[in-house]
């Protein structure tokens, strides 16, 4: 195992306090799907109970916690022969503890519950730390803007059901600050500044998705859902002065629900592509405006109504049952794309022709299928 991470400059120990002093173990897991026989699950779903069955294997002096994220867009089915790459994470752990999950991973993927995948060999455990991060993924300190490229939906609760996407900066630095208490383990931490007064938040680009799952332990009951937001979250302006907690927030995850391998998301100094770059962010302490570009629904297992001139996202497929996910008032669409198979009511589709809103269907892969146009 490489147990040595690169160390903290005295600068870089001052700017982050005592950030610098926290370190994990990062396992990296490489697999590869050699049957097909749970096609329409989210991987998400898959590798989370690969894990767990593998714990079982795991001396309890031993057991400590853990977390798992993908280091890649694992797409929203497994599929055959794809390959899976995956991080996991073992907060202020032991040598030995990182080493005897690996061994009871190993030794359940060769046994017949876990026979649909290959454990492909990969690159040793590493001790990280702050330093580590920074080495591994270099970012420009001057550039505006900072791209987070959500890989796996990330969980938040919604501050304005009229502008669901909108992701506040205090909700923001209440979730880096969670995801860093996670990682030390109980140790005393300092807090993310305040908010600086010029950054900025896009939330255009990122789009709400939800993946349903029933466990195989249980044939009936509620279905476990994966839900949130994926895609790039732009932040324009001061980023740097969060610089070390979104770093450490990236190994950890970010938002609710972790635990299922949510919020996992990479870092990048990408500029806002040039049909938003001008007059599309939203400033992160004032109230949001309308957001006129197309809403996106992507692979929803759910139900989509209509009521007092909303859009509603249900869980399930009745139109009148399950939680409400998101609700999304008609005034302040100009179209609304539908990918994949939907559910959606007759109200909703006359609502929206009533109200100007094209509607476009098209394929899984965002490929239009059909058009119905707005009324007059």
């Amino acid at each position: 195992m490489n147990d040595t991470p690169p160390d903290e400059s005295a600068e870089d120990a001052n700017v982050a306090g005592d950030l610098s002093g926290l370190h994990w173990w990062r396992v990296p897991l490489h697999f590869k799907n050699v049957r097909n026989q749970l096609a329409r699950e989210h991987p998400v779903f898959v590798m989370r109970a690969l894990l767990l069955y593998a714990q079982h294997g795991v001396p309890q002096e031993l057991r400590c916690p853990w977390r798992f994220h993908f280091s890649h867009d694992p797409g929203s089915e497994v599929l055959k022969g794809a390959e899976y790459h995956i991080d996991w994470i073992f907060p202020m752990a032991s040598e030995d503890q990182p080493i005897a999950y690996e061994k009871a991973l190993r030794r359940y993927i060769g046994t017949d519950g876990g026979r649909n995948y290959h454990l492909l060999p990969g690159v040793p455990a590493q001790r990280m730390n702050l330093a580590s991060l920074r080495a591994n993924q270099p970012l420009d300190a001057g550039a505006s803007n900072l791209c987070l490229h959500f890989m796996t939906p990330m969980r938040f609760s919604k501050e304005s059901h009229d502008h669901p996407k909108l992701l506040s900066a205090a909700k923001l630095r209440t979730y880096l600050d969670a995801s860093i208490r996670w990682g030390g383990c109980g140790l005393m931490l300092p807090k993310a500044p305040p908010v600086p007064e010029n950054l900025e938040i896009d939330c255009h680009f990122w789009d709400f998705r939800c993946f349903d799952h029933i466990p195989r332990s249980r044939s009936v009951g509620k279905p476990e859902s994966l839900c949130g937001m994926l895609g790039p979250l732009y932040l324009r302006g001061a980023w740097q002065e969060w610089e070390p907690w979104l770093r450490l927030a990236s190994a950890y995850g970010l938002g609710k629900s972790r635990s299922l391998g949510q919020g996992a998301f990479s870092m990048s100094t990408d500029p806002i592509p040039a049909k938003r770059a001008m007059g599309s962010a939203i400033p992160l302490r004032s109230s949001p405006s309308a957001i006129a570009k197309p809403l996106v629904i992507r692979a929803f297992a759910g139900h989509l109504a209509y009521h007092e001139n909303c859009l509603l996202m249900r869980k399930g497929g009745l139109p009148n049952a399950g939680e409400i996910l998101m609700q999304v008032p008609l005034a302040g669409l100009t179209e609304v794309q539908l990918h994949g198979h939907q559910n959606i009511s007759s109200h909703l589709l006359e609502a929206c022709s009533r109200e100007g809103i094209l509607l476009r269907l098209c394929n899984a892969e965002g490929q239009p299928t059909l058009t119905l146009p707005p009324q007059g």
